[in-house]
């Protein structure tokens, strides 16, 4: 696995949640694009640090580093608070 740094990172809002698969799907202003969500995926919510993909909603801001596996994008941290913060930043 590469490290934070030389990973790809995404902005938008979640469009399509599927926890049992592990994928989500999120729309930006620019493009669409859905990720396979790692097993260790580190993923930050506003009320908690720690959350599984099943604490993720469709329609919240997020987001997402990951790596380019083609034809898969492999999200190893999901963060709606980064997402929140940068939304009141603009």
């Amino acid at each position: 696995m590469k490290t934070t740094e030389q990973m790809s990172h995404m902005g938008g809002t979640i469009a399509r949640l599927d926890p049992q698969n592990h994928s989500l799907t999120i729309n930006s202003l620019v493009i669409n694009k859905t990720f396979k969500v790692a097993d260790d995926a580190e993923i930050i919510t506003p009320s908690k640090k720690h959350a599984d993909l099943k604490d993720l909603k469709v329609g919240e801001p997020v987001e997402v580093t990951y790596e380019q596996h083609e034809p898969v994008c492999l999200a190893h941290r999901l963060d709606e608070v980064s997402a929140i913060q940068h939304q009141k930043a603009v």
